[in-house]
């Protein structure tokens, strides 16, 4: 957040307010939305480990990631990797709530 609202131009307070008032939601859960989103696509359709994925996705760990993943998703990334079997209408069926709840954010 730091970084972003440091590269912006503007002071981080107003930043943070003009991108609340145009997105819906504030800037860091912007970041973990997009995180979480990108991480649900590689747990579906990779093999790679979930710690890999955490933190290729900028997680410390993979405990907060998994904690996390659970908090958006309503499944910890063990199950929704099984139940997602890489079949995309499944992912899309499980990121439904998330993605209508973030719109332009989950791709």
């Amino acid at each position: 957040v730091k970084t972003i609202t440091e590269k912006s131009g503007y002071g981080h307070w107003h930043f943070q307010r003009v991108f609340r008032e145009q997105i819906g939601f504030n800037l860091a859960e912007y970041i973990r939305v997009r995180r979480i989103a990108r991480a649900a696509h590689s747990v579906a359709f990779t093999d790679k480990e979930f710690i890999d994925i955490a933190i290729e996705n900028g997680f410390t760990s993979q405990q907060n990631f998994s904690r996390t993943f659970k908090k958006y998703l309503r499944l910890p990334p063990m199950h929704f990797r099984q139940a997602c079997c890489g079949t995309e209408k499944v992912f899309q069926t499980f990121t439904r709530e998330l993605h209508e709840n973030y719109v332009g954010v989950f791709y």
